[in-house]
Order: structure tokens, then sequence, then C-alpha cells
């Protein structure tokens, strides 16, 4: 397959292309001025997937020189392992914000303080509830917790949380609200709420450098959907 001279190649692969270039193309020339997730251009890898393999076994009238599986396989490995390494050991130097791998840390610090507050709320009676301000951020907090049905993000999209408890059922509710100190919290979250207090700031360090700072807030009574 020769994408360099595209008209001469069979229609099977010019559509491979087509599915695969633009989509890449629009979505790497768009990270260069806005914030693009890493599985948004994923449509484009599925056709390029399929090219590869053709040229790499040379169906598709080109074999790929006999270094380049090594160098891609190799290349992969790398940085997989890079990743899995960065997890438990921060080997690159990133920035906190930008090293996703703190997702994974302090949970131990927050999880015991959550549940001492929500066993608290409900000691007055009624269930508590878990509340964040971000889909990504509830989905950690519903894992970590292990209450999935008990977690909610308080935001005016469309999530999945939406379709384990509509909205209007979340009126007059109470909980735990937890946030992240480096996304900031939207003043209208927690005007939410009838009554707010935060209990608990609880910072977390890897290696003795401060990575996150998570905030734990009481929220009594839910007054409308932020």
């Amino acid at each position: 397959m020769r994408l360099g001279s595209l008209r001469n190649s069979s229609a099977r692969y010019r559509l491979l292309f087509w599915f695969s270039f633009p989509t890449l193309a629009l979505f790497w020339g768009a990270s260069s001025f806005a914030r693009i997730l890493p599985h948004w251009p994923a449509a484009g890898y599925l056709t390029l997937i399929i090219a590869a393999a053709a040229l790499w076994s040379g169906s598709g009238g080109r074999k790929a020189r006999k270094w380049w599986p090594g160098a891609v396989l190799g290349t992969a490995a790398v940085f997989t392992l890079l990743l899995h390494t960065q997890a438990f050991w921060p080997v690159l130097p990133l920035p906190p914000g930008d090293d996703n791998t703190n997702h994974l840390h302090g949970w131990e610090k927050v999880v015991p303080v959550v549940r001492g507050e929500m066993r608290a709320i409900e000691a007055g009676g009624g269930r508590a509830l878990l509340f964040a301000d971000r889909y990504q951020f509830a989905a950690q907090l519903a894992w970590n917790m292990k209450e999935p049905r008990r977690s909610f993000s308080l935001n005016p999209a469309r999530d999945q949380f939406d379709f384990w408890m509509a909205g209007e059922n979340l009126i007059g509710a109470s909980g735990v609200l937890v946030w992240e100190e480096d996304w900031d919290i939207k003043p209208e979250v927690l005007e939410a709420f009838r009554h707010t207090e935060e209990v608990a700031r609880i910072p977390v360090k890897r290696r003795g450098k401060l990575v996150r700072t998570f905030h734990v807030v009481r929220c009594m009574d839910l007054e409308r959907i932020p």
C-alpha cells in the first residue's frame, strides 16, 4: 500500500486512508490550540491499524522493511513500561497537573474521612450521598469509595450519573462533596445546598512533593442542580 500515491491504490486502501488521516489530522491540529482528550481521535486509529497490518504483511502491495515492526513494538514497549513505572515511581519529571498517575494516590487518606462524615450525616437520619462537580472525579470517588450507586456528578452536562438517578430525585439530599484544589470548584455547586461546611483539607505528597489537595465538604439539603 502506498499512501503517497493514493490515486493508484485500490479502493479498499483509499477507504482506510480517508477514514484515518482526516480524523487524526483534525485532532492533532486542534491540539495545538485547544485541550484534546487522548481517546477522541481513536476512530482514526482503528482503520490505521488495518492499514499498518497490511503494510506489515505485504498484502497491500508493499511490505514494510524488516526493522519497522521491531522499531514500532520496541517504542510501544518503552512507553508502556514508562507509564506503568510512573504510577509507582515518578521517573518522568512531569508537573503535578500533567501527571495523570497522581490520580491513583491519596485516596487512602480521603476514604476514611469521607466514610466518617457519611456516618455522621446518617446518624441524624437519612442516607448520605457522595458528590463531585465533574464526572471524571465522581467516577474516581465511586471507585475508591466502592459506592457507585451513591456517587453523583453535580453539573448541567448529561453523563452516566444522570442515568443512575435523575437530578430531580436528588433534591433534598445530603452528603459529602469531594473536590480537588487544582480544578477549583464552581461557586454555584456549593450554593446549590442549603448549608455547606468544609470538614477536611487533605494534601497528598509523592516523594515529598505536593501533587494534589483534596477538600471534603459536608453538604446538607440540595436545593437545585447547579
